[in-house]
């Protein structure tokens, strides 16, 4: 094999570790980047755009931090800026 197929190798085994430890390290020792507050009028919108689905209907919507993958999208689209980095 080319010297490089060690180089990939090497690359993909320290991606891969950062990931999990960086999960692990998220879902741990911090808060989640996003909470709805009691502003929220529950329209729907950040459900619509949320890419996983992590946003549940209610009086109030509210966020799942396990499911939750911090992308930012519910916040742009809130038409009353009810959600917030937390």
């Amino acid at each position: 094999m080319p010297q490089s197929w060690h180089y990939i190798k090497l690359i993909h085994y320290f991606c891969r570790k950062f990931t999990i430890n960086y999960s692990l390290t998220n879902k741990i020792f911090t808060t989640m980047a996003y909470v709805i507050d009691d502003t929220c009028v529950a329209c729907g919108t950040c459900a619509s755009v949320c890419p996983t689905g992590a946003i549940s209907e209610g009086d109030k919507y509210e966020i799942d931090p396990d499911v939750c993958i911090s992308c930012g999208s519910c916040a742009e689209a809130c038409p009353n800026g009810s959600i917030q980095e937390g």
